[in-house]
């Protein structure tokens, strides 16, 4: 049985009230019911005369943001459950029927391309809001959610026109250039690369992302280029030795000889966001956020399946969760989660990090106590590195939780250690973004005023 979108997304019945199936594709991002009405009051709030509207206005404006966030979540939360989380050991396994069936999901209710615009074929949803998405669409699989991220990315970068001729369904991937890796580009000529890319295998295009700021003679200056499968010069081989995120299916790009082209602005992707308004934010840094909303959703689902195994497990004639060393990881576990808070504006900040309340970060992190003000970059690389290493240590609890069958592959928690693992390698590891980050800081810090200065002063 199917479910329409007013039925999925209206607040009045939901995907699990209508009793199964999948959500159809008609308008179902682009048509958010409550939302549209809380638009469509902004002119008319509380029946406030024309030229006296501004108050009720910004009130209609909140009402429709938070409409469309609450709406998203459920959509993803429901999609998770009923069709990503029961096939999640299937991906994991390598089975591409599987991981077709519930890409195909996705890009029904538009969320592999939703921060285009409407009239490019998206549904103009605000950058925060998709995160949270693909934070719930994490706890089913942290491959997919990943996917979900990295063709958003990859559409959002191109040129308007470019991406509304992308036909739906099809699979793009923003692939981040380290400056380690070996390239020579001269303009959009890729003389030639080899890198290891998530989410490549099977892509129908790839959009390359430089560093923020690359201005070497030998990278372009925009930060990133895109390349079609099939280009002449491009080689995509399928790494059969991937450690985890394998909803995200990683494959070696060789590029020699290949014409790319130049994707959206300098610095910024552009994200068109609802109302005609534009958001530029920085490929690496929505790629860094994104990393750390797919972190929180394994470390949430590791808790999950920790917690049920420990209320349902009996030993010595109660359940697990009594006995003392299950409990206090149980606990921990909840600590790091509230650590974590979801939502772009309420990401961890860098000095919640130097102090590491919450996610288990050694307090030899200390960036936040160097002085100045983070930067938007600087608090994504501080959020992404907080959340996947909570993540690591979450998903390593839970697998002693399950004890030695948490090694095996029916538990489902060891699949989660390595999912957990693999996030914090991307898009760069955390040690490199550790190291960028001090960097920043170091450089902010010579830079801010003398009369800006934290200085200690003994008691």
């Amino acid at each position: 049985m199917s479910t329409t979108a007013t039925e999925t997304l209206d607040g009045s019945a939901t995907a699990a009230e209508a009793g199964g199936g999948h959500t159809t594709a008609t308008d179902t991002l682009d048509g958010h019911a409550v939302a549209a009405q809380a638009r469509e009051g902004q002119a008319v709030a509380d029946g406030t005369p024309d030229g006296h509207t501004a108050t009720g206005a910004t009130l209609g404006g909140e009402a429709a943001a938070e409409a469309e966030r609450i709406e998203l979540i459920e959509l993803a939360r429901e999609l998770a459950r009923r069709e990503i989380a029961p096939a999640a050991s299937a991906i994991d396994s390598g089975e591409e029927s599987a991981l077709d069936a519930c890409w195909r999901t996705i890009c029904d209710v538009g969320l592999d391309r939703a921060l285009l615009a409407e009239e490019h074929g998206g549904a103009g949803i605000a950058i925060d809001h998709l995160l949270c998405a693909i934070e719930e669409l994490a706890v089913g699989d942290g491959g997919l959610a990943l996917s979900v991220l990295l063709s958003n990315a990859a559409l959002a970068s191109l040129t308007p026109a470019r991406a509304a001729d992308i036909p739906p369904g099809a699979r793009w991937a923003a692939v981040p250039v380290g400056w380690s890796a070996e390239l020579i580009v001269n303009d959009r000529r890729i003389e030639g690369i080899s890198l290891l890319g998530l989410g490549a295998h099977r892509a129908d295009g790839i959009v390359l992302a430089f560093p923020c700021g690359a201005q070497r003679p030998s990278r372009p200056r925009c930060s990133t280029l895109y390349v079609a499968r099939g280009a002449e010069g491009m080689r995509i081989s399928r790494d059969d030795h991937q450690l985890g995120l394998r909803g995200a299916p990683a494959a070696r790009v060789e590029l020699t000889g290949c014409i790319g082209e130049r994707g959206e602005g300098d610095e910024a992707v552009t994200a068109h966001i609802g109302g005609g308004e534009v958001a530029g934010v920085c490929l690496q840094t929505l790629l860094r956020r994104g990393a750390a909303a797919v972190a929180r959703g394994v470390a949430r689902r590791a808790e999950r399946l920790a917690s049920e195994y420990a209320l349902a497990r009996e030993q010595g004639g109660v359940p697990i969760v009594q006995h003392d060393a299950v409990s206090d990881m149980l606990g921990a576990m909840a600590v790091r989660r509230a650590g974590c808070v979801p939502g772009i504006s309420a990401q961890p900040s860098i000095g919640a990090l130097s102090s590491g309340a919450g996610h288990g970060a050694p307090v030899s992190r200390g960036v936040g106590r160097l002085g100045g003000h983070p930067t938007e970059a600087e608090t994504a690389i501080a959020a992404k590195i907080a959340a996947s290493d909570a993540a690591i240590e979450t998903c390593t609890d839970a697998v002693q939780v399950f004890g030695g069958t948490g090694y095996m592959r029916e538990t489902g928690a060891e699949k989660l250690m390595r999912d957990a693992m693999s996030l914090s390698l991307f898009p760069e590891p955390n040690w490199v973004a550790l190291d960028e980050l001090m960097s920043a800081r170091r450089a902010g810090i010579a830079a801010a005023p003398a009369s800006d200065a934290r200085t200690f002063q003994p008691q």
